[in-house]
């Protein structure tokens, strides 16, 4: 399987119209808690627009945006009647903190958990200081999509990272896609 860099599709790029909303906001003038509160919202604003039907599931989201508190992951979304039917979308985050010692090894577990979905889009929103630290990160994510064995051709995954330097604060967005 290889894991090839790709462009956003209807649904990414309105994921991503939400989120730079919040480019501009200096990431220490919040807490990591109203940061990943801020990006679920804006997520399940990007749902909605786009899929009336789907039910989200998240905690802390804005009132009447949601179906329910979180279910497995940050934010869940899954179309469904008396049963689950699919999952369009699964999110995870991971910010960086003066507690967060740990900060990649923590990427890579909540990672994982978007490896073992089988959503049609899973998502990852990190952090980082420059665009090495990025691109380190992603690289090393990439490869836990390689070395997963049951990953499927067509598998998607949506990496939103914070950037934040003196000259920057603004999400960047890329997607990764399995391939044969």
């Amino acid at each position: 399987m290889q894991v090839q860099k790709t462009n956003l599709d209807d649904f990414e790029e309105e994921i991503k119209k939400e989120l730079i909303k919040l480019n501009g906001i200096k990431l220490r003038e919040k807490t990591t808690e109203w940061w990943t509160n801020s990006v679920k919202t804006k997520v399940a604003i990007a749902v909605r627009n786009k899929n009336e039907l789907c039910k989200i599931y998240a905690s802390g989201c804005n009132e009447g945006l949601t179906d329910g508190s979180e279910w497995l992951y940050d934010l869940t979304c899954r179309e469904e009647n008396d049963y689950i039917k699919n999952i369009l979308l699964v999110l995870e985050s991971e910010w960086k903190n003066s507690k967060n010692k740990f900060y990649k090894e923590n990427i890579r577990y909540d990672f994982e958990k978007l490896l073992v979905s089988r959503s049609k889009y899973r998502a990852i929103v990190l952090e980082a200081n420059n665009h090495k630290e990025k691109e380190d990160i992603v690289g090393q994510l990439r490869k836990c999509i390689e070395q997963f064995e049951d990953s499927k051709e067509e598998d998607r995954y949506l990496f939103v990272c914070w950037m934040q330097s003196k000259d920057e604060r603004k999400f960047d967005f890329s997607v990764y896609i399995v391939s044969k």
